[in-house]
């Protein structure tokens, strides 16, 4: 169970948030991504990855 309180959940009172049912795992998600993906699609999702290794390269050298 996770609890939170906030505007958003309706005020100060710590209130119970709903779960969603565990899903299919990551990995077992990409093969099947990768096993019926488009090569544009995977070109796609290999230049968001770099670009996101960057960023966290960057905010890591910032935090030093």
């Amino acid at each position: 169970m996770l609890l939170g309180k906030g505007p958003r959940l309706g005020g100060d009172a710590w209130t119970a948030v709903a779960l969603p049912e565990p899903g299919e795992a990551p990995f077992a998600l990409w093969v099947r991504a990768m096993r019926g993906a488009a090569a544009a699609e995977v070109e796609a999702n290999q230049r968001a990855a770099l670009e996101l290794t960057r960023v966290v390269v960057r905010a890591n050298t910032a935090a030093l």
